[in-house]
C-alpha cells in the first residue's frame, strides 16, 4: 500500500527477512523505524528498526491469525467460521471456552486439541515476547531467545543475562 506524505509517496518498508519471517496478510503490526528518501523520485522510503506482532483484535485480523501456519486444527474455512460465530470474542473463547469451537464444521476433538496447543504455545510466546521487550530486548533478538530457553527466556535475561549469548546471533 501506498500513504502519500505531503507530496511525497511512502514507497516500502525495508526490513531484515528475520524480522519479516512469518507475516501474514491482514495482521495487526506495530512497526516502529524511521524515514529516508527513497530511491525513486519524490519518494520517502521506512528503514524499520522493529516489528512487533500484536494480539490480533480486528475480526479479519483474527480471522488471518487463526488460518495462518502458526495455529493448527482450523484452517482458513474454520477460522472464517469462527470469527463469523464470535466476531471479535473468537480468541477469548478460544482461551477461556476452546470446547466451543467444537460447535465449528470439521473441528474435531483431535483438531481441537492441536489448536488448544498451538495456541497456547502461540500465546506463551507472545507474552514472552512482549516481557523482553520491557527489558529492553530487540524482537528479532527476543524471538532467538525465547526459540532457545523456551519459557525460561525472561528469566534468563532477567537473572543471567550473559548467558544468551550461547544464542546464535546474539553477543
Amino acid at each position: 500500500a501506498q500513504l502519500r506524505l505531503a507530496e511525497r509517496k511512502f514507497v516500502g518498508v525495508g526490513t531484515s527477512e528475520a524480522m519479516a519471517n512469518n507475516i501474514v496478510e491482514g495482521q495487526e503490526l506495530e512497526i516502529s523505524g524511521f524515514l529516508v528518501e527513497g530511491r525513486e523520485k519524490d519518494t520517502i522510503q521506512m528503514e524499520v528498526d522493529n516489528i512487533i506482532e500484536m494480539m490480533p483484535t480486528h475480526p479479519a485480523s483474527i480471522k488471518a491469525f487463526l488460518a495462518s501456519p502458526k495455529i493448527k486444527g482450523l484452517g482458513p474455512k474454520g477460522a472464517e467460521s469462527a470469527v463469523k460465530k464470535w466476531g471479535p470474542k473468537t480468541l477469548h473463547i478460544l482461551d477461556t471456552e476452546p470446547e466451543q469451537f467444537l460447535e465449528i464444521r470439521n473441528v474435531t476433538p483431535d483438531k481441537l486439541e492441536n489448536l488448544k496447543s498451538s495456541w497456547s504455545e502461540w500465546k506463551l510466546c507472545y507474552e514472552a515476547l512482549a516481557k523482553l521487550r520491557m527489558l529492553k530486548v530487540k524482537d528479532a533478538d527476543a524471538l532467538k531467545i525465547y526459540k532457545h530457553f523456551g519459557e525460561a527466556s525472561v528469566n534468563t535475561v532477567k537473572n543471567d543475562p550473559y548467558s544468551i549469548t550461547v544464542v546464535k546471533g546474539i553477543s
